[in-house]
């Protein structure tokens, strides 16, 4: 199930948490996107990822809560709907500034004879079944992962 599909599934116990998490979610994924445009090499935007992080600690979000407000606001941020890098980058941001140990991954996958590629994050807090979407990443083979060493 994508973040978007989550997003559209609100109950209003659920809606609570995911508006207050929202603006968060909001600032870290606009944040987020300009330093995509701004910083061509993954492993140095991942450190100011962290970097960022550092500056701004905050309590372990809901997961349920951070893929629906990150689904929402990469939507009000018009990302594209396949954009699983930022996803990712969102979710890593809120992650270690929860001080959660966490991990961006990416990884390669051939599909009906095209080469596809797909980013996630790894938490013990963020289960894979709560962003994984069509491309589940089970079905790529991991091409980077950073920190190496989670």
């Amino acid at each position: 199930t994508s973040p978007v599909m989550i997003a559209n599934r609100f109950q209003p116990r659920a809606l609570v948490g995911t508006l207050r998490l929202l603006p968060v979610a909001f600032s870290d994924a606009w944040w987020c996107r300009r330093q995509v445009a701004a910083i061509a090499d993954l492993r140095e935007l991942l450190l100011a990822v962290e970097e960022r992080a550092q500056t701004r600690r905050r309590r372990a979000p809901d997961p349920r809560d951070l893929v629906r407000a990150t689904g929402l606001a990469l939507r009000v941020l018009r990302a594209p709907d396949r954009s699983c890098v930022l996803r990712s980058l969102v979710h890593y941001s809120a992650l270690c500034a929860a001080g959660e140990p966490a991990a961006f991954v990416s990884g390669v996958g051939r599909f009906d004879g095209a080469v596809d590629g797909h980013a996630w994050v790894e938490s013990a807090l963020l289960p894979l079944s709560l962003t994984a979407d069509d491309a589940s990443p089970t079905r790529y083979a991991v091409g980077f992962r950073h920190p190496e060493h989670r």
